[in-house]
């Protein structure tokens, strides 16, 4: 799909979950390895399209597609102007 129309779940088409396809965006206070407190697997639900992930991440917000197309962190949801390049492990599909 393309253009400004609403996708399959009501969002706009650069708002559907891409998955794994995309890097995800982190703000100034995840922008680093070593700055995402890492964890056990757990299965989490991205905060925007409700999408079922697996991650290792402690604190999690958006899915790869979500935090990317709204310019928001993946870990805390904050402004993430500044487009990712890491696709990370942690955040595959369940």
């Amino acid at each position: 799909p393309s253009g400004g129309g609403g996708g399959a779940l009501g969002h706009s088409v650069e708002y559907l979950p891409q998955g794994n396809h995309v890097a995800p965006r982190f703000c100034g206070r995840h922008n680093t390895s070593e700055r995402r407190v890492k964890a056990e697997e757990r299965q989490v639900k991205c905060s925007a399209c409700r999408m079922d992930l697996v991650t290792n991440y402690k604190e999690f917000s958006l899915c790869n597609g979500c935090s990317s197309g709204q310019e928001r962190c993946m870990i805390c949801g904050s402004n993430a102007p500044q487009a990712g390049f890491y696709i990370p492990s942690a955040a595959r599909l369940s």
